[in-house]
């Protein structure tokens, strides 16, 4: 048996990541997502499709917080997840749901796809994103000085780099990021099945696996990750969590026991799930 990362053989290495084939169900799941986003974008005030960006993919939906009980709504942008080269942030109204009990503006970010676009341009994106939100706060009642961030699966890769102090200017006006499901080492991804697609290089194991990267002073950062994603997820989650709590101001990491790579979405989707309380205790 050759090992090939860690003490992973390729088809190991590749059954850990293949999110899919360990639920078995997953186009009734993406169905699911599809089906429930559309009926929230039906009940719920929002624009879709604003350009925060140049290319075509820099999008976003935004849902304006309904709360009057407050001057200023904070804001939470949510990236989603797809190994960087799928899914859409259509499948992911439902976060607004989540979050709207709570006071929050939401928006759903979406980015670009490689390997036409490498994951360093897909984090520039994002950046871009957290950008127009400050900077377009009070067209939309949102508070700029009080933003998070979620994403989920490579969506969590994304918001972690955008913690990491790299040579850009820090982002300004947010609070805190929320990990779930994410992938912050790009190496068992670049010895993967997957890298038939992706096209990750050394080079980008390097500057875009965030924890290889040193976070900002001031970075809290949370790791969700589900009990039934695997050992390497779980390892991912627990990586950054040890590197990032020697540097950060704040780091933590908490395991949904009863969760999957797709089901742990439950608790940001509902008001009182896991995800949307901690994020709601930032406001």
């Amino acid at each position: 048996m050759t090992l090939v990362y860690r003490d992973l053989d390729q088809d190991t290495l590749d059954r850990e990541y293949d999110n899919q084939r360990k639920v078995g169900n997953f186009p009734e799941i993406a169905a699911a997502w599809g089906e429930e986003s559309a009926i929230a974008r039906e009940g719920l005030r929002h624009e879709a499709d604003i350009a925060y960006g140049p290319s075509a993919r820099e999008r976003l939906d935004l849902f304006p917080s309904t709360s009057g009980g407050r001057a200023k709504a904070p804001i939470h942008l949510f990236i989603h997840g797809g190994y960087w080269y799928a899914n859409d942030k259509s499948n992911h109204s439902t976060v607004a749901l989540g979050l709207k009990p709570h006071g929050f503006a939401t928006l759903i970010v979406n980015y670009g796809r490689t390997p036409d676009a490498p994951i360093a341009e897909l984090v520039a994106q994002c950046r871009r994103a957290v950008t127009w939100a400050r900077e377009n706060a009070a067209a939309f009642g949102g508070d700029p000085d009080h933003i998070t961030i979620s994403g989920h699966s490579a969506g969590a890769q994304l918001a972690a780099m955008l913690m990491v102090d790299q040579s850009e200017p820090p982002l300004q006006g947010v609070q805190a990021a929320f990990g779930i499901s994410g992938v912050y080492d790009l190496e068992p991804v670049r010895l993967s099945y997957l890298n038939k697609i992706l096209e990750i290089d050394e080079a980008s194991v390097e500057a875009c696996s965030p924890c290889r990267l040193t976070p900002s002073e001031r970075t809290r950062f949370t790791a969700f990750v589900g009990g039934r994603e695997g050992a390497e997820y779980e390892r991912q989650s627990a990586s950054l969590f040890y590197a990032w709590s020697r540097l950060a101001e704040a780091s933590s990491m908490a395991v949904l026991a009863e969760h999957d790579h797709f089901s742990i979405l439950r608790e940001l989707n509902s008001a009182d799930g896991a995800i949307a309380r901690a994020i709601s205790a930032t406001a």
